[in-house]
């Protein structure tokens, strides 16, 4: 006796187990690209009367994230810096917040490497990843606040969040996981506590 559906079932089979190594793939490629940021250099600066935070952020494998950009990655690097005060009896106030977003991808065409700043039309270049990167990612600065607006004496303290991700994910993969985390290195958080 004839299955009436047999083709049906083996096509859709055939589609699930292609899904789920295709998902395999692209987890067990996410797990394997996992880097260790690292933070250089946190200075609190006078910048033209604004509290500057000056610091640098570094890639503990820059070989594997060469290969990952070859391969067609498109790396988002996103710093946000909060300024508290931390002088109140229970809660900190939060005086200011600043975000920079950039993103890091290989022109396969040119052969260079390029980082591009959000709302800034300067794209830089270089085809030495190493080069691009001590003069761009580790050389960075984020203005967090007026300096008139801090009182002599008081207590004061800066976070800065430090976030590292994949965007090139397909837009079906990561609605399909949309519980996992594309992120390629875990979040770095670092806080100061400073009197002014």
């Amino acid at each position: 006796m004839r299955r009436p559906n047999s083709p049906f079932l083996l096509f859709t089979g055939t589609l699930l187990l292609c899904l789920a190594l295709a998902v395999t793939g692209w987890a067990t490629a996410a797990r394997a690209a996992s880097q260790q940021l690292k933070l250089e250099d946190f200075v609190l600066d006078n910048a033209e009367g604004q509290l500057a935070i000056r610091f640098g952020v570094g890639i503990q494998d820059k070989e594997r994230l060469r290969v990952m950009l070859k391969e067609g990655a498109v790396i988002t690097l996103t710093c946000e810096a909060t300024l508290s005060d931390t002088s109140g009896m229970w809660l900190n106030t939060t005086l200011a917040r600043q975000e920079m977003v950039s993103t890091l991808s290989f022109n396969a065409l040119t052969r260079e490497y390029a980082i591009a700043y959000e709302g800034s039309p300067a794209v830089y270049r270089n085809a030495n990843l190493m080069r691009l990167l001590s003069e761009t990612w580790e050389r960075l600065s984020l203005k967090v606040g007026q300096l008139v607006n801090l009182e002599r004496g008081r207590e004061y303290r800066v976070d800065l969040s430090v976030r590292m991700q994949n965007d090139n994910v397909p837009p079906w993969l990561s609605k399909t996981l949309f519980f996992w985390s594309w992120d390629i290195a875990p979040t770095m958080r670092y806080s100061m506590n400073f009197i002014f």
